[in-house]
């Protein structure tokens, strides 16, 4: 404990002729920030699910029946009118449904990753509203994760409930109907990945970003070749669609 606070209170940053003095956060390139970082948070998203296994619990312990574990089995319209009731009151008057809720709460979030301070959860229509400790649902009953006054996170935007990204890759899920064998018609689930630049988000338009050295740089030639080799490989990994890795290797050879 004694080592990580000297680590956090002693951060100096030197910026020309100025030596600046951290106050905030942790300093960047130290071997144990991310493990620091992620402790951190780890601590707020396990008090965001106990409050909702609480409720489970306490709904359970009221009614003597045990709540629905299967989305399918859950009043899922009640259950959104619920969660996005403002009032106390209103939300206190059906507290048969707290459990559910909050059950309902938990599946949508078995989908949800972080990468330090890259969180996606999807598809999840609540991740915007459920993200800083601020934020509230059902009159204020259940609280957002995060301390919005210590930490900025990065939620990732996604298209709709059948797409959403993380870090760099688009997962986009479409429901295709397949004439069988014997002529019947079946619906078929099918996920594909494409590559997610956020850097071509309308927010970032306009802002110039070097993304590599210049061909003439000094940089030698066998190790500039070695970061578009780097790329395509990445590429190659990440993308299932033809259409779309053609499309990113141009752009790319095209930079």
């Amino acid at each position: 404990v004694d080592v990580l606070r000297l680590l956090v209170e002693n951060s100096y940053v030197r910026f020309g002729e100025q030596v600046f003095k951290q106050t905030r956060g942790i300093p960047m390139g130290i071997n144990p920030a991310v493990y620091m970082a992620n402790y951190y948070l780890f601590y707020y998203e396990c008090m965001f699910v106990k409050q909702l296994v609480d409720l489970v619990v306490a709904s359970t312990s009221a009614s003597g029946h045990d709540v629905p574990t299967q989305p399918t089995d859950l009043p899922v319209p009640e259950l959104l009118r619920l969660l996005c009731c403002t009032s106390r009151t209103s939300v206190d008057q059906h507290s048969e449904l707290h459990g559910m809720a909050a059950m309902f709460l938990l599946h949508l979030y078995r989908s949800t990753v972080r990468f330090v301070d890259d969180f996606t959860s999807g598809p999840n229509p609540f991740t915007a509203h459920l993200l800083y400790e601020s934020q509230t649902l059902m009159g204020g009953l259940i609280h957002g994760i995060y301390p919005g006054q210590f930490l900025v996170m990065e939620a990732t935007p996604g298209d709709g409930i059948f797409s959403f990204s993380t870090l760099d890759v688009r997962i986009v899920t479409r429901i295709m109907s397949v004439i069988a064998a014997d002529g019947s018609v079946e619906q078929v689930v099918k996920s594909y990945t494409i590559l997610f630049d956020k850097r071509r988000l309308a927010c970032y338009a306009g802002i110039p970003i070097v993304q590599y050295a210049h061909v003439a740089s000094t940089l030698s030639i066998h190790c500039g070749y070695n970061i578009l080799i780097g790329q395509l490989h990445r590429f190659r990994e990440l993308i299932t669609v033809r259409g779309n890795y053609i499309l990113e290797c141009t752009r790319l050879m095209l930079r």
